[in-house]
């Protein structure tokens, strides 16, 4: 997991640089030049989705996305721990719902052959993106998943003996 991990933050980097490059390259086209280049525009947009669903994923695996915090004060830890099994098994059916939804779409536009407007690059590039995240979100949120049912698992054998008994 540490690798993907790398891999999404490695693209991210990426497409950030690009992204900024593009956005120069667009200032001095437009302000310098006088002649703005349209396909820019169009690219730094599908680079920005394609970055903006990676760092999802990445927001998940690194359990960095908002959370109602309170619970944790109401509620006891093994409980606390139960909603976590919810929420993260929850995130998984859910991710996988989109990954089928999104690559039947992008699959759609393969066969209508879409084109964006100013690249004229088919659209199944830029669909496939939501594809792609929700995937890494899924891969991500089922780690945690099995992270935190290994932990509950190991947690409850603590307090047996080898006959099945507490200490």
């Amino acid at each position: 997991m540490k690798m993907l991990r790398n891999a999404e933050a490695g693209v991210i980097g990426i497409l950030i640089l690009v992204m900024s490059l593009l956005a120069f390259v667009q200032v001095l086209t437009r302000y310098v030049f006088k002649y703005p280049l349209p396909w820019i525009e169009e690219l730094t947009r599908y680079i920005m989705v394609w970055m903006v669903l990676i760092g999802a994923a990445t927001g998940v695996a690194s359990k960095s996305h908002l959370g109602v915090e309170i619970m944790g004060i109401f509620l006891s830890p093994s409980r606390l721990r139960i909603l976590n099994i919810f929420t993260m098994g929850l995130t998984v059916i859910l991710g996988a719902v989109l990954v089928v939804v999104s690559t039947r779409f992008s699959l759609d536009q393969i066969d209508t052959q879409q084109l964006s407007p100013a690249m004229q690059i088919p659209m199944a590039y830029v669909t496939a993106a939501l594809a792609v995240g929700s995937l890494l979100i899924t891969i991500h949120a089922g780690h945690q998943l099995l992270t935190l049912l290994n932990d509950r698992l190991e947690k409850s054998q603590l307090g047996k003996s080898r006959f099945g008994k507490g200490q």
